[in-house]
């Protein structure tokens, strides 16, 4: 196998662990189909108590974190 092949194994490894990952998440919904968004991004718990300036920035920072995690997958792929 040459290094290019290995590389190409390599990456296929990660995106299989990845899309693993996803699909455990996805069996771990309540039967309801909602989704507990706090469970996946603990920053945003306790977010009724706080400013509406405070929420925007919370959820702001999640997207921020979800836009460099989808570019991460996207230099991967």
């Amino acid at each position: 196998m040459t290094s290019t092949d290995m590389t190409s194994t390599d990456s296929r490894d990660m995106r299989d662990d990845m899309r693993d990952h996803a699909v455990t998440d996805a069996v771990a919904e309540p039967t309801d189909g909602r989704i507990d968004v706090v469970t996946v991004f603990p920053r945003l718990a306790d977010l009724n108590d706080r400013s509406l300036d405070e929420q925007i920035a919370a959820y702001r920072s999640t997207l921020d974190q979800l836009k460099a995690e989808l570019d991460g997958l996207r230099t991967v792929s």
